[in-house]
């Protein structure tokens, strides 16, 4: 017999041994398809074709099993785990080195002598090794950035029993 999952209109092939339970269903395809942890499934046999249907269900968002926590702990007020962890944040935050990229500041720098009639060729030309380390510190900076950006984007959702203030 021959087992298949529909989900989304798709439909996805399954071995018996993965096919015997709904747990060993959802456990196969909740990376690419998260909603299926509280979805509904249905099976039904059509000739030797089991078909198994993945119903969606909205379920909660963003918000954790808040069992056992007061209404003003879930709201961030009180809670010393929170407030622990928010002060980790801001401390990291706070920490940041601020600064501006060299790359930046360089152009508005050259921009501003160019604007002022004093910049020079022979200056310009001096300047080429800055305006070099000022373009690679820049370039650094961009993969960081991009970097980060990527981790943020792959990142899982977190689900929280606080409200950010304001929400």
């Amino acid at each position: 017999m021959s087992h298949v999952v529909v989900i989304d209109n798709q439909e996805i092939p399954l071995d018996a041994e993965t096919a015997a339970s709904d747990h060993e269903i959802r456990q196969a395809l909740k990376w690419c398809y998260p909603e299926i942890s509280n979805a509904t499934i249905n099976r039904r046999t059509e000739g030797e074709r089991e078909i198994i249907t993945v119903i969606k269900r909205a379920g909660t968002k963003g918000v954790a099993d808040c069992r056992g926590t007061t209404a003003r702990e879930r709201r961030g007020e009180g809670s010393a785990v929170a407030s622990r962890t928010l002060g980790k944040v801001v401390a990291a935050l706070v920490a940041a080195p601020e600064e501006i990229n060299r790359a930046v500041l360089l152009a508005s720098e050259l921009q501003t002598k160019i604007a002022m009639g004093d910049l020079t060729l022979g200056e310009l030309t001096l300047k080429r090794a800055e305006v070099q380390d000022a373009l690679d510190a820049g370039e650094a900076e961009e993969t960081r950035v991009e970097q980060a950006r990527v981790r943020l984007l792959s990142a899982p959702a977190q689900s929280s029993c606080f409200v950010p203030a304001g929400f």
